[in-house]
């Protein structure tokens, strides 16, 4: 993925005769390379200032917040692969040097001995925590560890703990790239680029939190007294399935999903509750956002191929006019798909219709039951919703990528949604509308109908 002016690191290689550096932190040579001429090489990140899109399209490219592209005193561990087979491995932090005229900052590394040579893969990896990089390492399939910790909250996620740094802690985000570079001994300056990506995705939850009313295109629904009702939707929290808890440690070094391998990654939060499954509403870890906060930021990792997409899910308080449903309620859809009839409670449902079949439910009586009755029962006046996150990419299926930031809105619903997180049995058709917007961080919208 390309990345324009953002994370832009410029490799700038200057070859000397042969010398010596003690500021190194560490030069691992596995003995496979066969000495030549030396030379001195040094790396310079350059992290340009965001003038350009305001992050409001798909494709959008901005910078996000400085937590998530600073990496002054940063670890970051250098493979050279050479032609051959040999290798060489170098460890150092990034230090920040003095901005430029147009306000770009840019890091740096201090200078390494190198071997001469052609062709040389350079792969960078900075905030390596969770890879275990040594001399017998193949950078093109180093994965990472499996993540840390669930989160209690979206920003929890993959941001690490006290003791260990996880790939999205702030200041500190994983990234990684590769570029090939000729290294030429003796008074020769060598230049080359490497674009680097965050291993981290960015899932940004940015649904308004006052209640919609049902769009007008919409199922409209019919009180007891034979009266429209004026159904609204306040959608109180929301959650993932088919988030992946590994990926490759490099971008584009994977033909399919990771996650989607045999021996890939497992599900992060929860997996994809199949249709007709009737979950309980305890199966799914809610994210809530504060308060005083317009979005909640959760951090996660890419998944690659569309075979298991990653879901948003919703949960929803339903209201009549201004009043929410606090009790369990039931909606039959016999009459007409698309004008419902709802009731506050199972009384009200058995007063009027009167029917022998009706007046013999209770509350216990099962989903299968009431669904052969065209009914549908509601658990404390809650529903729930689900749409697909995509990453609009051309000739490539892909749910969501690294270095991508995925901005999610409701922006329209069109009916009650389903009884339980799943969908039921029979559903077929899309319950909300979700505008995504993706940013590099790429945006990527995804606007949803419900």
């Amino acid at each position: 993925m390309k990345v324009k002016n953002l994370l832009l690191a410029g490799l700038a290689v200057a070859a000397m005769t042969a010398c010596s550096n003690n500021d190194i932190d560490e030069i691992v040579d596995n003995g496979v390379q066969t000495p030549t001429e030396e030379a001195s090489m040094k790396l310079y990140f350059n992290f340009a200032n965001q003038t350009r899109a305001n992050g409001d399209d798909s494709g959008d490219k901005v910078d996000g917040e400085e937590v998530e592209w600073n990496v002054s005193q940063s670890s970051i561990t250098v493979v050279l692969q050479y032609a051959n087979g040999g290798k060489k491995l170098v460890y150092d932090n990034l230090t920040p040097v003095t901005e430029t005229a147009d306000g770009s900052k840019k890091y740096t590394t201090t200078p390494f001995i190198v071997d001469a040579g052609n062709d040389v893969t350079v792969y960078a990896f900075i905030n390596p925590n969770n890879l275990n990089i040594d001399a017998n390492v193949d950078p093109a399939t180093l994965t990472l560890t499996n993540a840390l910790t669930l989160p209690s909250t979206g920003l929890d996620y993959l941001i690490g703990s006290q003791d260990v740094a996880g790939i999205a802690t702030p200041n500190k985000f994983m990234m990684s790239g590769k570029t090939v570079v000729n290294i030429t001994a003796g008074s020769t300056t060598n230049k080359a680029e490497i674009s680097v990506d965050r291993v981290a995705a960015k899932l940004d939850e940015k649904t308004q939190k006052a209640p919609f009313t049902i769009d007008a295109k919409g199922v409209t629904y019919t009180d007891k007294d034979n009266k429209p009702a004026a159904v609204k939707i306040q959608l109180l929290s929301h959650s993932y399935s088919n988030l992946s808890n590994n990926t490759f440690a490099l971008n584009e070094t994977r033909e399919k999903s990771y996650f989607n391998n045999e021996t890939g990654a497992t599900n992060y939060l929860q997996a994809y509750s199949e249709q007709g499954s009737y979950p309980l509403d305890t199966y799914y870890k809610w994210l809530t956002k504060k308060a005083d906060a317009n979005n909640e930021i959760t951090y996660c990792l890419e998944n690659y191929g569309n075979g298991n997409p990653t879901k948003v899910h919703y949960k929803g308080q339903v209201y009549i006019g201004e009043n929410a449903i606090e009790s369990d309620f039931y909606i039959r859809t016999v009459q007409n798909p698309e004008a419902y009839y709802i009731f506050k409670d199972l009384a009200e449902m058995k007063a009027y219709y009167n029917d022998a079949a009706i007046n013999a439910i209770t509350a216990e009586t099962s989903r299968e039951d009431l669904a052969n009755l065209g009914i549908k029962k509601y658990d404390g006046g809650i529903c729930y919703y689900e749409a697909t996150i995509n990453t609009f990419v051309p000739d490539k299926a892909a749910s969501i990528l690294r270095n991508n930031w995925y901005k999610l809105n409701v922006s329209k619903i069109k009916e009650i949604g389903t009884p339980t997180p799943a969908l039921d049995p029979e559903d077929k058709t899309t319950k909300l509308v979700v505008e995504t917007t993706i940013n590099p961080w790429t945006i990527q919208v995804n606007d949803f109908e419900l």
